[in-house]
């Protein structure tokens, strides 16, 4: 097992998930566009009038997701992968004796350097317990002990 994780690659590998999503997000967006555009040509009365209302809502709804999207991005570029803290913050990379975490954005589980590393926000419940603690300290979550093994 490994002791410890390169956070720029950690980071990196973040920024290339987003990087990812984001390109599908617009993909998305354009093959709605094209449908959009394919309906306006059709003169086929309330069914075509129903398409487009749908497509329409489809294309506000990825709109959306895309706005809130680059509102991750923008949080994840101002994160300082060098920066090296002590206690649990926004930024830190932690092991616990469940497995990595990196305080950042929520998008799930990444892999860096061929290790699962779950990004979560903040606003997570399991990172409020977490923000604040070192390496070498416990806690009970969801009943069960979690050991702080280490801090980037």
């Amino acid at each position: 097992m490994q002791m410890s994780l390169d956070k720029t690659q950690v980071h990196a590998a973040l920024t290339d998930a987003l990087n990812k999503k984001y390109k599908e997000l617009l993909a998305a967006l354009a093959e709605t566009d094209d449908s959009l555009s394919a309906d306006s040509k059709s003169t086929a009365g309330d069914k075509h009038e129903t398409g487009r209302a749908m497509a329409q809502l489809e294309r506000e709804k990825i709109g959306g997701f895309i706005q809130q999207h680059e509102q991750l991005m923008a949080l994840a570029k101002r994160l300082d992968p060098l920066l090296v803290t002590p206690t649990i913050r926004l930024g830190s990379i932690v092991k616990t004796s469940n497995g990595w975490y990196y305080i950042s954005v929520g998008i799930g589980k990444i892999v860096a350097s061929d290790q699962d590393v779950f990004c979560l926000s903040p606003a997570a419940p399991l990172v409020a317990e977490l923000l604040g603690k070192k390496a070498g300290d416990q806690l009970l979550w969801q009943g069960k002990p979690i050991a702080i093994e280490l801090v980037e």
